[in-house]
């Protein structure tokens, strides 16, 4: 049945036929690609987030032991 099909259908719908299959593969990567992103960008702003909070806090203890050694060592100096 394909095969008496096949020389009825002119050339131009042939191509036509094909590059409609061609953008609707196309279109489904893309549409599953940017759902990733999606996903991938969800994850990094949480990860920048909870990265930051961490890097104050780590900043914050820096300081406090800075300011307790220099107390420390003021204190050894004076006596």
């Amino acid at each position: 049945m394909i095969l008496t099909l096949r020389p009825k259908i002119r050339i131009l719908h042939k191509i036509i036929a094909i590059v409609a299959v061609i953008g609707a593969i196309v279109g489904g990567c893309i549409w599953h690609a940017s759902g990733r992103m999606d996903a991938v960008g969800a994850q990094y702003a949480h990860f920048i987030l909870h990265d930051a909070k961490m890097a104050d806090s780590v900043r914050r203890i820096v300081r406090l032991f800075h300011q307790t050694n220099y107390a420390i060592y003021r204190v050894i100096a004076e006596t």
